[in-house]
């Protein structure tokens, strides 16, 4: 397995567009697609993992099940 010198993680949308990065540390990981990532309100489907110059790429997309539509009250 090859080894790699991640510095960060970037987290971006199907299309490309950030959500956020964060630091590589002991308790992050190198990703794979299939896996979920739970954040506070929404968990996320990793769909594409990519390594580029010291950072891991991660395209994410919401998992449907934690999209929560309300009817304005009128």
């Amino acid at each position: 397995m090859p080894e790699y010198d991640i510095t960060h993680n970037r987290f971006s949308d199907i299309y490309g567009r950030l959500l956020w990065v964060e630091p590589f540390d002991n308790e992050h990981r190198l990703y794979s697609a299939g896996e979920t990532v739970p954040m506070d309100y929404v968990t996320y489907l990793v769909e594409r993992v990519a390594v580029s110059e010291n950072t891991q790429h991660i395209n994410v997309s919401v998992i449907e099940e934690d999209i929560i539509i309300t009817e304005p009250h009128l």
